[in-house]
């Protein structure tokens, strides 16, 4: 029994702990996907608020200092937009609130054929290798009938983007020690903390099994939405924890679920050795009996009430034991007859002994008789011959 519940609680306690840990993964994906929804309302305001202003801009052929006081205002009323570019239908730049010196290259994006219909988010990688990737923001410009749209352009710093995220895990990490993490084309991180922004694109996240590392489902690649997108691949939306706080959990429930059901199996195996003691009682008392018999204090077995497997062995045992009487008491019988006989025999051997005895003495008489007849009247013969001869001689 305690074998079967150390199985058993080692089965339970995996399983409880594959399932809180399976539970801290759908948390930390829910969490991904929360944090992935805020920021993308977040883009989505801004670029709601861009296609706003710009459609109340409709784009003249000659405007240059008007569009740079609009620009300017656009930037004033929202200042994490770190710069604000107008281009026409052409692809020519109208104004821009201050140089970009990756600016030149945006006119050839191919994404910008889709900004003019609706706003759209990409990644723009730059042509320059000390300059950083750019988050950039386009809606349609609107024009006059007839004339091909424009594209009002922003630049989003990296550092509003980490600011947001911060903000999003402050809100939904619940006081949990989360980390949001957000990658490019080729996985390259794009934005979070300090100690992954230098890793090499494509390098492992969980930092070997250190961490555990969920996307969000709801920050997937998909260039027919919004208008998101990225040149090479997708971005993501990555949050992780580290693996011995957020499993810290599941080896809690581990350890108590192998508790508990090792309490109850030792519990189960005292109340089995109980339960056997009371229902063996009858047979206890059986063998004591048993045992009397045997010793010769009792002569007989009562046979148990009942109907069970010690009601047959009482019956055996008490069969067993009057036949074992039988035979003791034909045993003694027997034994008393070989008394008699032996007794019998023995007085017989001694009388013969005896008759034997007196045989020996009549024969040794016998043989001292007769020798002793035998040299006397030898003698006296050969005394009464010389006593004649001497007679006749003298």
């Amino acid at each position: 029994v305690v074998l079967g519940a150390v199985v058993a609680a080692e089965w339970a306690a995996s399983e409880a702990a594959r399932h809180v840990a399976a539970a801290a993964s759908v948390r930390l994906q829910q969490t991904a996907n929360q944090a992935a929804d805020a920021l993308m309302a977040q883009l989505q305001v801004r670029l709601a608020a861009m296609r706003a202003t710009a459609a109340q801009w409709p784009l003249q052929p000659a405007e240059g200092t008007a569009l740079d006081a609009r620009l300017a205002a656009l930037q004033a009323q929202q200042p994490e937009l770190g710069w604000i570019g107008a281009l026409d239908g052409s692809g020519r730049w109208l104004a821009a609130t201050a140089p970009w010196p990756d600016a030149e290259t945006l006119p050839g994006q191919p994404w910008l054929a889709r900004a003019r219909r609706n706003p759209v988010v990409v990644l723009h990688r730059s042509h320059d290798q000390g300059m950083l990737d750019a988050l950039v923001l386009a809606v349609p410009l609107a024009v006059d009938e007839g004339a091909r749209a424009g594209v009002l352009l922003a630049q989003l710093p990296w550092l509003w983007l980490q600011a947001e995220l911060d903000a999003q895990l402050r809100a939904i990490g619940g006081g949990v020690p989360i980390e949001l993490l957000l990658t490019g084309p080729g996985g390259r991180v794009l934005a979070g903390p300090s100690a992954v922004r230098g890793l090499a694109p494509g390098a492992d996240l969980s930092d070997a099994g250190r961490y555990l590392i969920e996307p969000a489902n709801a920050f997937e690649q998909d260039e027919e939405r919004a208008g998101w997108g990225a040149p090479g691949g997708a971005w993501q939306l990555w949050v992780r924890e580290r693996a011995q706080e957020a499993l810290a959990p599941a080896r809690q429930t581990h350890r108590a679920v192998l508790i508990g059901v090792l309490a109850v199996g030792l519990l189960a195996a005292l109340a089995a050795v109980a339960v056997a003691r009371w229902l063996l009682r009858r047979l206890d008392a059986l063998a004591q009996q048993a045992r009397a018999v045997r010793s010769g204090q009792r002569d007989s077995i009562d046979i148990p009430a009942g109907h069970d497997e010690v009601h047959a062995i009482g019956v055996t045992l008490a069969q067993l034991s009057a036949h074992w009487q039988g035979e003791k008491a034909a045993l003694t019988r027997l034994n008393a007859e070989l008394d008699a006989r032996v007794a019998a025999r023995t007085a017989r051997i001694e009388r013969l002994a005896r008759d034997a005895r007196s045989a020996a003495v009549t024969r040794e008489r016998l043989r001292l008789a007769r020798g002793l007849h035998d040299t006397l009247a030898h003698s006296l013969m050969a005394l009464l011959t010389q006593i004649r001869l001497m007679r006749k001689l003298g």
